[in-house]
């Protein structure tokens, strides 16, 4: 049961219910939340954008209600890839002329990964399985949203914005902070054999493939593992120089929880989203 403890507390407002890491909340220049799938709380825009004015009402009551700045929403488009960009003063000027954020991702394509030291810019990142990773260096005042599904993290794009803070803002590997969100573990993502190769690949040189996966079933003629998505994007951070005290993982499974959490693997064809955001006030 989804409850909170040490590491996140479980709030409830305006019929909103959201997860909020602790550490996090104890810097008050910083404002973020990881909404919960609680009274159809969805932020899919569906494969042709059909459900774009859902997910524009999901988002303007977030924002109401959690003090985010609606108009400022930044989004990329989702591609697993490991992209990362950073929105600068341009990004100002375009949502100084439209009414509200473009919810389509399209003003950062081919990107899963966003950076700003800007404040009133709420970076979006949504999942349903995905790793959603909040990154925050309270000494540069910068703050990242990172999307990893099991591609980004092969790819790895959490390196490539970790390395972004230090070059373009000069963050010390030391001063960030790294919050994992709720999303698919071990114990619920079974995949196959090319997956498992490609992990094998990129991850078989830190000595952890043993925790990285576990041989699952043989089905179909097919032998099948269970895959831990999050340890490899925590290797790859400690690498880069950041603290492990500095990690901080909620340790949901969105399968486990997902009478809370969206997960596709648990809902089907027709899953939902939900949604991480971090905004520097």
């Amino acid at each position: 049961m989804l409850k909170s403890n040490d590491i996140y507390t479980i709030n409830v407002k305006n019929d909103i219910e959201y997860l909020t890491f602790n550490r996090l909340m104890a810097f008050r220049e910083i404002n973020h939340a990881y909404i919960l799938k609680t009274n159809n709380m969805n932020f899919r825009l569906g494969p042709n954008r059909e459900n774009i004015e859902i997910v524009n009402k999901n988002l303007k009551k977030t924002c109401d209600a959690l003090s985010f700045d609606f108009k400022g929403i930044a989004r990329p488009n989702y591609m697993h890839t490991n992209n990362v960009r950073v929105i600068d003063a341009d990004f100002n000027d375009d949502i100084a002329l439209e009414d509200r954020p473009d919810l389509s991702g399209d003003k950062f394509p081919n990107t899963d990964a966003l950076i700003t030291n800007m404040s009133q810019i709420p970076i979006l990142s949504t999942n349903a399985d995905c790793n959603l990773i909040l990154v925050f260096d309270p000494i540069k005042r910068v703050i990242a949203n990172v999307h990893a599904g099991w591609r980004g993290t092969v790819s790895k794009i959490l390196k490539n914005a970790i390395s972004k803070l230090k070059l373009e803002f000069g963050s010390k590997p030391q001063d960030i902070l790294l919050f994992f969100c709720p999303s698919i573990r071990k114990c619920h993502y079974e995949v196959d054999e090319q997956v498992y190769t490609q992990f094998k690949k990129t991850f078989e040189y830190t000595g952890k493939m043993q925790e990285i996966a576990l041989k699952g079933e043989y089905r179909d003629g097919k032998q099948r593992y269970l895959l831990d998505i999050v340890l490899p994007n925590k290797l790859l951070a400690i690498e880069e120089g950041i603290l492990e005290k500095n990690i901080v993982d909620s340790g949901v499974c969105s399968y486990c929880e997902s009478y809370k959490v969206h997960s596709k693997r648990a809902e089907g064809d027709n899953f939902g989203l939900g949604a991480a955001l971090i905004q520097i006030n």
